[in-house]
């Protein structure tokens, strides 16, 4: 029989689902970035920078 879910448990997979579309929209933003000419913003530095470290795991 399977486990009940629990509050927590459902609290849990909101949280992953919400960091995993978090991350595909600041991929997104990155490509959009690359492609465009606003790398001369240092936000834009910035939010490529913590991507790059994202990916990496750290």
């Amino acid at each position: 029989m399977p486990k009940k879910r629990t509050k927590k448990d459902c609290v849990e997979v909101r949280i992953c689902l919400y960091e995993a579309v978090n991350d595909r929209v600041k991929r997104f933003q990155a490509k959009k970035l690359m492609e465009g000419d606003d790398l001369k913003k240092p936000e834009t530095a910035e939010l490529l920078i913590e991507l790059g470290l994202k990916s990496q795991g750290l």
